[in-house]
């Protein structure tokens, strides 16, 4: 298995320096969300590939096929727990830069949708909430399968996992989304330029 699995992470790889070639050309937002979409179903197959067998995990699901009755996973409802703690880092960061959190730039404002929030939080996804879940599915998969069961416990102790991770980070995830907040604060004045965030995995 460890070869197909490594065949399987390099063609990821490369499909995903292929989208990142593919968005220096282009030229409507149209054709970005449409990149946007085949990258993330490489990095959703790749991550499949690292998790144990028994969580079923297959790809990530979106909230409206959830709503439509789709079961999700084990490690797709440890992903809502992870980013909902990430959500609530990412908003505290938004309200001390002094910016509105319902204005955004890559998601679309809807009543009551936090745009900026989500905005912010896209940089963090995969260090801070998709990693060390990655390394709690493989560790203790018998916790995530306890999720399917709505288990308060299993619930409370994946969110502690998260928070944990994002602080005790070197430098804290905490404090490093507050600087791209910030940072992003004195773009919209004009007197710096908005560089995403960048770690390596």
């Amino acid at each position: 298995r460890g070869s197909v699995q490594a065949s399987k992470l390099a063609h990821a790889v490369e499909r995903l320096s292929e989208c990142l070639r593919a968005l220096e050309l282009v030229k409507e937002v149209g054709e970005c969300i449409n990149i946007e979409a085949q990258a993330a179903n490489a990095y959703w197959g790749a991550i499949a590939t690292l998790l144990p067998r028994e969580l079923g995990f297959t790809r990530r699901l979106t909230r409206q096929e959830i709503r439509a009755g789709v079961r999700p996973d084990p490690f797709n409802i440890a992903l809502n727990i992870g980013y909902a703690a990430l959500r609530r880092v990412a908003w505290k960061a938004v309200f001390m830069a002094g910016l509105n959190p319902y204005i955004g730039f890559l998601h679309a404002p809807r009543a009551g949708r936090m745009s900026l929030v989500l905005d912010l939080m896209e940089e963090f996804r995969p260090i801070s909430v998709d990693r060390p879940l990655i390394t709690l599915a493989r560790s203790k998969p018998s916790l995530l399968q306890q999720l399917a069961r709505e288990s308060k416990e299993a619930i409370a102790e994946v969110w502690r996992a998260i928070v944990n991770y994002m602080a005790s980070s070197k430098p804290p995830h905490d404090s490093l989304i507050v600087a791209q907040a910030r940072l992003l604060a004195q773009h919209l004045r004009g007197t710096a330029d908005y560089k995403p965030y960048r770690s390596r995995w």
